[in-house]
């Protein structure tokens, strides 16, 4: 029995990560329903062909296999909460408005013109609001902003990290650390998505994840310092860490953990302090 209960929560958890798949559906058959109407503005059929209903309820299914994969992947946790309440309910309602969309497909209103426009176009804006917060969700909310030019990156509104890095000539081991978590970490373990429930932009975060004054002991610096071909390094993605930066943590826990000055609320700076 408790085989097959693992057994079991094993296939939701592979339903759930097929969603990045399923979730391009939708989009790519809305995309081809609006091709469509496009096309057929100037021959202005007296009748919606069978065809397009098919399109349309072939869509509105693959939106619901979306959300509901989605809906399952939520449960892997490490996503923040208010991103996912939203962009779970967006998806859904999006869904819903394809469903009565291809019902309504089903009879001689959706012969009209101006109801299709309708319907199609509140599913291109929930669309496009469920699918950024997605992407946020995903990749961390400096994914667009990051490279963008100034002008864009302002207007994308690109996150900050909860830990301040103060610039200086020559940096010490704790804003190299603290660099190196805001270029590499973040994105993935920040306030727009914990992986591994583990966030690395707090000083609470960052002290999970370490043991003051014994490196070896660190999960933080045992993860960054193994092989490049290992399967649990940290970053997963892209170069690993260069050596400057695995010293610089290892002495930084070495040396107690001491971060450099932090933001405050209310703007003003903090001195600096251990963490807790």
């Amino acid at each position: 029995m408790l085989l097959c209960t693992l057994a079991e929560a094993d296939f939701i958890i592979f339903i759930g990560r097929l969603h990045p798949l399923f979730v391009h559906l939708p989009i790519g058959m809305l995309a081809a329903v609006i091709i469509v109407e496009m096309m057929t503005i100037k021959a202005r059929p007296e009748h919606v062909s069978d065809t397009r209903r098919l399109l349309i309820w072939m869509t509105a299914a693959s939106a619901v296999l979306s959300s509901l994969a989605g809906w399952l992947l939520a449960g892997d946790g490490g996503y923040a909460e208010g991103l996912l309440f939203w962009h779970r309910w967006l998806g859904i309602a999006f869904a819903a408005v394809l469903v009565v969309g291809a019902s309504i497909s089903l009879t001689p209103k959706w012969s009209v013109g101006i109801l299709r426009a309708g319907v199609l176009g509140i599913a291109v804006v929930l669309m496009t609001v469920t699918g950024h917060m997605g992407g946020t969700m995903t990749h961390g909310e400096t994914y667009l902003s990051k490279y963008a030019p100034p002008i864009l990156a302002n207007l994308l509104g690109p996150g900050e990290s909860n830990v301040s890095i103060e610039s200086a000539a020559e940096s010490s081991d704790a804003q190299i650390v603290l660099a190196m978590l805001e270029a590499r970490c973040v994105d993935c373990h920040g306030a727009s998505k914990q992986k591994g429930r583990l966030r690395l932009d707090t000083a609470e975060g960052i002290a999970g994840t370490l043991t003051q004054g014994d490196p070896a002991q660190s999960e933080l610096f045992r993860r960054i310092s193994l092989p490049a071909d290992d399967f649990d390094i940290m970053p997963p993605e892209g170069e690993v860490l260069s050596d400057e930066e695995v010293l610089a943590v290892m002495r930084w826990i070495r040396d107690g953990a001491v971060l450099p000055t932090a933001k405050a609320e209310d703007g003003s700076s903090e001195n600096e302090a251990g963490l807790p």
